[in-house]
C-alpha cells in the first residue's frame, strides 16, 4: 500500500488546528509548518506530529507551503489548509486512488465545498471549486511567484469526487481582514511584475453580475449575495491598491 504525507502550514491558527489535525491523523506522516505563530498553534500541532518546522511568516504563503512539501517522506502528499477538513468519504477515496493510480498519473484534484456565513455555497461559481491537492512526491511543487498560484505538476492529473470541506472565515470581521490581506498581496504582485489591472471597476461589476446572476449565486440566499459582493469588492480594491502603489512609486 502506498504511503501518504499530509502537509499543513499555519500562522495563529489555534482556532482551526485541532479540527484540521483530527481529519488528517490517519495519514502515515503529518508535517506542520508553523509560520511565526504567537498563539499555541505549535503546541496543538505537537499533540499530533513531531514533524514541526518553525519559519518566518512569508507574505507569499506558497513559499512555506513548499517548505512543508519538501519535508514529506511518503509516496504521496496531500496539502491541507488549517481551515479545511478531510471527510471520511474523501479519506476513503484518497486511499483507493493512490492504491490504484496508474504510473502516468501524477496528481488528483478534489472538489471543495466553501462554507460562508453558515452555509456552503453550491452556486455562484463556488462549487465544485476543484483544488489540486493530492500528488506523488517529487511530481509537483509551487513556483512561489504569486499567493494564488497553483501547483505545477509533472504528469497527468485526474479528479476525485468526494468533497474537501472549507471553513475560511470565523465571522464577518475575518472576511474583511482576509480581503485586505489578499487584495494587498495581489496588488504587490502586479506592481513588482510590472503588470497592469485595467478597468478594475468594470471588472468588479462584471464579476458580481456573472457570479450572482449568470451562475445563480442568488440561490444561495444571503450568504450567496455577500460572497458575490465581496468578490466584486476584491477586484475593485486590488485595482485601487495597485493604482495607489504606482502613484507613490513603491510597494505598500
Amino acid at each position: 500500500m502506498p504511503t501518504i504525507s499530509i502537509s499543513i502550514i499555519g500562522h495563529n491558527e489555534s482556532r482551526n488546528l485541532k479540527g484540521c489535525f483530527e481529519s488528517a491523523k490517519w495519514a502515515d506522516q503529518i508535517v506542520y509548518v508553523d509560520c511565526a505563530s504567537a498563539d499555541d498553534s505549535a503546541v496543538i500541532a505537537g499533540a499530533y506530529t513531531a514533524d514541526i518546522l518553525r519559519v518566518k511568516n512569508e507574505p507569499n504563503l506558497n513559499i512555506n507551503k513548499q517548505r512543508g512539501i519538501d519535508q514529506c517522506r511518503c509516496d504521496w502528499i496531500f496539502y491541507l489548509d488549517p481551515d479545511e477538513r478531510i471527510t471520511d468519504g474523501l479519506k476513503t477515496e484518497i486511499l483507493s486512488a493512490i492504491s490504484r493510480a496508474e504510473a502516468g498519473t501524477a496528481a488528483f484534484s478534489v472538489p471543495r465545498r466553501n462554507h460562508y456565513l453558515g452555509r456552503w455555497l453550491k452556486h455562484g461559481g463556488k462549487y465544485p471549486d476543484m483544488q489540486l491537492r493530492l500528488f506523488r512526491n517529487k511530481k509537483a511543487r509551487f513556483p512561489c511567484l504569486h499567493v494564488h498560484e497553483k501547483l505545477s505538476v509533472d504528469g497527468e492529473i485526474s479528479e476525485l469526487e468526494a468533497p474537501l470541506e472549507h471553513f475560511p472565515y470565523a465571522d464577518v470581521a475575518d472576511i474583511v481582514a482576509k480581503s485586505d490581506f489578499y487584495t494587498s498581496r495581489k496588488a504587490e504582485y502586479l506592481f513588482s511584475s510590472k503588470r497592469e489591472m485595467d478597468h478594475y471597476i468594470l471588472r468588479g461589476i462584471s464579476r458580481f453580475f456573472r457570479d450572482y446572476i449568470l451562475r445563480l449565486g442568488f440561490l444561495d440566499g444571503e450568504p450567496g449575495a455577500a460572497a458575490a459582493v465581496m468578490d466584486a469588492y476584491n477586484e475593485i480594491f486590488a485595482g485601487l491598491k495597485l493604482k495607489e502603489m504606482r502613484r507613490n512609486g513603491r510597494e505598500r
